[in-house]
């Protein structure tokens, strides 16, 4: 599990708005963290729906194994338990990962 793959996760249990089901993920937790003894990931689900919102990055059908075009919400950073990933589809390309990572920026006003 390293930064900057895709799996498909159960994001179930939920509460109120977060994202459910089972659907792909992208890691964006370091790959030391990752490693670390918590069994931890810090993720950004992705979705099959289309919404007008500057927070979420398009990703192509037939892109790292995904079936239907997806979009990364960089809006819902999550932290989730290895345990919930199924399995690996693939690895997103280094400018995804940097288009990702300037927009967790800004949320959280990293400079």
């Amino acid at each position: 599990m390293k930064r900057g793959e895709l799996w498909l996760a159960n994001m179930n249990p939920v509460i109120g708005n977060e994202t459910s089901g089972v659907r792909p993920v992208l890691i964006i937790s370091t790959d030391e963290y990752n490693l670390l003894p918590f069994k931890l990931l810090i993720i950004c689900p992705l979705t099959s729906k289309n919404k007008p919102y500057n927070s979420r990055i398009h990703i192509k059908r037939g892109t790292s194994g995904l079936v239907k075009d997806s979009w990364i919400k960089t809006e819902e950073i999550k932290t989730i338990s290895n345990e919930h990933l199924i399995n690996k589809l693939g690895d997103v390309s280094q400018e995804i990962l940097d288009m990702v990572t300037q927009l967790i920026k800004i949320y959280v006003k990293i400079y």
